[in-house]
């Protein structure tokens, strides 16, 4: 995937996951995350946050993971995102600025088209992803789960 200088996104750094950052990209095309956890090399530009990871041309590091988005945009919109106008449509295709949308109640069958900027303007927006809900688990379920008596440290 290609970023864009500014851009949200979320992350792993070494294990650590990386929930508020942003894309920082230099003048001569130096990319980095920046972002208020891992220090790394620093960005020209670090977007109002303490540190910045440096990333390869292709957005790619050995010590970053699970790089994407945070949030959807019109910029970023992919098959399968969902849009809401009369009611939520499927996004079935996008070619540069047109989108392809599914009826509301046949999500696989084609209906319309439009510009993204006519969707815009007609009170499309994008419907977000729900974030994940931590999953709660007792001691037990852990222990079942490992096979073995497990102790719980702080990071």
């Amino acid at each position: 995937m290609k970023f864009k200088h500014g851009d949200k996104v979320t992350c792993t750094i070494n294990g650590v996951d990386i929930k508020d950052a942003r894309i920082s990209i230099n003048e001569d095309g130096d990319t980095y995350i920046c972002q208020n956890v891992k220090r790394g090399n620093l960005a020209n530009d670090l977007l109002g946050y303490k540190y910045s990871w440096v990333l390869l041309a292709d957005f790619t590091s050995v010590c970053v993971s699970n790089l994407c988005l945070a949030e959807k945009t019109w910029d970023n919109l992919a098959v399968g995102d969902e849009v809401m106008g009369s009611g939520i449509h499927a996004v079935l295709g996008v070619c540069d600025r047109m989108v392809f949308l599914s009826y509301t109640d046949l999500r696989d069958n084609y209906h319309f088209a439009s510009t993204k900027e006519q969707l815009i303007k007609n009170g499309y927006t994008i419907i977000q992803d729900a974030p994940e809900e931590p999953l709660e688990v007792t001691m037990s379920e852990v222990c079942e789960k490992f096979g073995r008596n497990v102790k719980i440290k702080k990071d």
